[in-house]
């Protein structure tokens, strides 16, 4: 089976997901053998990334075993955009930008990350427009069916 994330070539089904404390480097190389095709990289914090700290840095910089996307997270589309931007000059192994739009952490739901940004479709748009025009690269976004079962967003 073979798909594509824009120009990217992924050749088989399994998507290793971002999983915040789990999906490291090592974790991320250690599923290839089991049929991993493309992976992502656990969350990350886009003001992390713009404040320089040594800990987001981690995140950011890994090897091209097969395509990797780096998972970004926040509320402010140039912020987001802006981390991408120096990610993508840090490390050009990153093939593409995953956006969290879809976790339903309260402690990301506090600061406007996360799921609540699928209340505001037009939010979404901006974010992905923004950041792949300051990257250039793919942008995918993970996402929930809605905010909550009463709130959906998508069928």
């Amino acid at each position: 089976m073979s798909w594509k994330i824009g120009p990217i070539s992924i050749d088989g089904p399994v998507v290793s997901g971002p999983m915040s404390g789990y999906t490291s480097r090592s974790y991320r190389d250690f599923m290839k053998p089991f049929g991993v095709a493309v992976s992502v990289t656990e969350m990350t914090s886009a003001v992390g990334i713009l404040n320089s700290g040594s800990r987001t840095e981690e995140y950011v910089r890994f090897d091209r075993n097969y395509p990797t996307g780096l998972q970004l997270f926040g509320h402010d589309p140039e912020d987001i955009a802006e981390a991408a931007r120096i990610s993508a000059g840090m490390n050009p192994n990153i093939d593409f930008i995953d956006v969290n739009m879809g976790c339903p952490v309260h402690k990301i739901l506090r600061s406007g990350a996360g799921s609540i940004l699928m209340k505001d479709p037009a939010l979404c748009g901006r974010i992905v427009k923004l950041t792949k025009e300051a990257t250039g690269l793919p942008v995918t976004a993970k996402i929930r069916l809605g905010q909550t079962r009463g709130q959906m967003n998508f069928r």
